[in-house]
């Protein structure tokens, strides 16, 4: 498993007025908002070293293999993606890295690197993306998700750690008012607020276009669904404009929410992507509600069988009566329940 380049091991940085100082992310294996963060940090603290459950390096940002960074057990897993699934294990991995020898460690976290210890009489100051949504989801997002729910057995030991660890901190730095305020309603503790770094010369603003797009990971808190509701409500629908949602057709569907008046399905033509279309997008359509299809050919000779395919599984459904043919295209209406 790749682990970057060699980087000689070295103590904690010394800053001029805070002493020695060493930092700490949760894990070390996307390219997000929380890692532009923790790199930021690096930047603040050159030569600090930086203490993390797992690091890899071809999944988060380049940049990360220029610094110190020290890992726990859980690096030497062959788990990348799936290491939300590791959440039990978190507390001991970085109960192995602690305690650090610093004045200062600063830790971006969102749910682990919090409970880093510090030797003392050194300090951790904690800049706080959330607190943990597993863990406290229903308080502030109103509903719970499902690993709430997968975490239930585990949920109040791992409350008493998380609650234990905030409790060790000097210190709480909010990432917005929005954390600032769920920071006191999960540990009664007063935030300060610090804006994280955003480069705003990359973006410049320019007349409304044709299209709204919305870039996202596609998780159930991101709540994309509400984007595209919300930019219905205001007049940005397909009356007059499109709405983009970038990510993967199985994970949208899977994540989308809202009942649809029309659905379009012109996307891959192999068996299993227009498969995987229909299954998770027609239970979206609502009673009364179109289906268009494109690219149907009963004639193997005349083009790929995949859309044909669907096209008569939503008509043998009973769920689908055609109302249109025009070409290659046919539109079905929403007429009974279920998809076949």
């Amino acid at each position: 498993m790749d682990s970057g380049p060699a980087v000689t091991p070295a103590g904690p940085a010394e800053h001029p007025a805070l002493g020695r100082v060493a930092l700490a992310h949760d894990y070390l294996n996307q390219r997000g908002g929380a890692e532009r963060v923790a790199l930021e940090l690096t930047r603040l603290f050159p030569g600090a070293p930086l203490y993390t459950s797992l690091y890899r390096p071809a999944s988060t940002f380049d940049e990360f293999r220029a610094v110190e960074v020290r890992t726990s057990y859980l690096d030497r897993l062959p788990v990348d993606t799936g290491f939300r699934n590791l959440l039990p294990l978190y507390p001991s991995a970085f109960r192995e890295l602690s305690p650090v020898d610093a004045d200062i460690v600063v830790a971006s976290s969102s749910g682990w690197a919090h409970g880093l210890r510090v030797r003392s009489p050194g300090q951790l100051v904690v800049y706080c993306h959330t607190p943990a949504r597993w863990l406290y989801g229903e308080a502030y997002l109103g509903a719970s998700s499902a690993k709430q729910w997968a975490a239930l057995p585990l949920r109040a030991w791992l409350r008493r750690w998380d609650r234990s660890a905030a409790g060790r901190a000097a210190a709480y730095v909010a990432n917005s008012e929005a954390t600032r305020q769920r920071i006191r309603i999960v540990y009664g503790i007063e935030a300060a607020v610090v804006p994280p770094p955003v480069d705003v010369h990359r973006f410049t603003p320019t007349p409304q276009g044709e299209r709204l797009l919305v870039v996202s990971r596609l998780l159930p808190y991101k709540r994309v669904d509400i984007v595209v509701e919300a930019a219905t409500r205001a007049g940005l629908g397909l009356d007059e404009d499109v709405i983009a949602v970038v990510g993967r057709s199985a994970d949208v569907a899977r994540l989308w929410q809202a009942p649809l008046g029309m659905l379009f399905i012109d996307g891959g033509h192999t068996e299993a992507a227009a498969q995987t279309d229909y299954e998770g997008w027609a239970p979206h359509v609502n009673q009364g509600g179109a289906l268009a299809i494109h690219d149907v050919f009963p004639d193997p000779a005349d083009g790929g069988q995949a859309p044909y395919h669907i096209y008569c599984r939503a008509l043998a459904s009973g769920a689908f009566t055609e109302v249109a043919v025009e070409g290659s295209l046919r539109l079905l209406q929403r007429t009974g329940d279920g998809i076949g």
